[in-house]
């Protein structure tokens, strides 16, 4: 929405000397506030959900609203999330096919040098074992804290759910609710001994609009909150966005320059919201920069698709060759050929095979 112009530079001007900030623990400035890969305009090769998920509430000051909107008042008064800090990304099993906690973030409470860490994961589908897969995430984050200070105890984790699926959600919120214990003597006497899990849950499908614009959020984060909230695969936006352009027009006090951009990009990748249509409404709503702004990114979307579809067309090509040269081997030679001659025709490049085909 705004022109991008080079920052300019700073004087620096003598004043008071700052007062001390408040211990915090040294694990807390070694957290990850470095160059992250996911930094950047968000990537949609996957779910677009995620893409804007990770996006968004991966800048620490939205996920502090968040927290502070999720979290009950009697712990947010012993918490520190004005310096809230991301950990380092953290990849899941492969083996399984899962991927760990979407988001990891942690900070002080208490006022003491102690960590508390906080998982936050999204969902777009009820999932009924979803205390379950927190409680995999939550073992495997303290398995590496204690790798990495063998002393010592283990930091507090909440996990943290935000739902945005098109029916309200029904799975069980804590583990035990999982577990088969049998009558109710036998219960009682199981409970104490099976671990506990509850994990907290923002189920946007039944809460309001008007219930999520009151929330003491930042523009971005409330946007993509309630873009979240309606957005389905045969969804038309075009009506729904032009009532929140006095949000989209406090993007221009964001510090990304990319956020309606990005926004943008998830309403066409992840609706049937016509870019035509949904700039057309926004006329006279928000300035022309940013009604050529969801043009340009329909180009581009557009202009990405005819490439895939380029890039598939080739890679389709090339497999065709190689089971034309499998086929003339195997007339050749009477017989399948060996695994490492498949292994390398099927790995090689279109121009190759069509040089081994001569």
């Amino acid at each position: 929405m705004r022109q991008k112009s080079p920052a300019k530079p700073r004087t620096a001007k003598a004043g008071p000397k700052p007062a001390a900030e408040p211990r915090r623990h040294p694990e807390a400035d070694r957290s990850s506030q470095s160059a992250d890969p996911e930094d950047g305009p968000p990537r949609f090769d996957g779910s677009p959900h995620d893409g804007l998920f990770r996006y968004v509430f991966r800048r620490p000051e939205h996920a502090a609203a968040a927290l502070r909107t999720w979290l009950p008042p009697a712990l947010l008064a012993h918490l520190d999330l004005d310096h809230l800090k991301r950990l380092d990304p953290v990849s899941g099993d492969d083996r399984l096919g899962e991927r760990r906690a979407d988001l990891v973030f942690q900070t002080t409470f208490a006022g003491r040098a102690a960590l508390i860490q906080f998982v936050v994961e999204h969902q777009s589908s009820v999932d009924r074992d979803m205390a379950l897969r927190l409680l995999r995430s939550l073992v495997e984050l303290w398995t590496d804290w204690r790798r990495q200070h063998p002393r010592g105890l283990l930091p507090p984790i909440v996990p943290c759910v935000l739902y945005h699926g098109a029916r309200r959600w029904t799975a069980p919120r804590s583990l035990q609710s999982l577990l088969d214990l049998g009558p109710v003597a036998t219960a009682a006497a199981l409970r104490p001994l099976m671990p506990q899990l509850v994990y907290l849950l923002d189920d946007l499908n039944g809460t309001g609009e008007d219930e999520l614009r009151a929330r003491p959020w930042p523009a971005l984060p409330k946007l993509t909150a309630l873009l979240l909230k309606h957005a389905r695969p045969n969804a038309d936006l075009s009506d729904l966005v032009p009532r929140w352009a006095d949000l989209v027009r406090e993007l221009d006090h964001d510090p990304d320059r990319d956020a309606w951009s990005a926004l943008v990009r998830y309403i066409l990748t992840a609706t049937n919201t016509p870019p035509g249509e949904l700039a057309d409404k926004l006329d006279g709503h928000l300035p022309g920069q940013a009604q050529e702004e969801i043009m340009s990114t329909a180009d581009l979307l557009r202009a990405q698709g005819r490439e895939e579809g380029r890039e598939e067309g080739r890679e389709e090509g090339r497999q065709g060759q190689c089971r034309m040269l499998l086929n003339l081997l195997r007339l050749r030679f009477g017989g399948d050929p060996a695994p490492a001659i498949v292994a390398r025709i099927e790995a090689a490049s279109a121009s190759t095979l069509e040089l081994w085909s001569e």
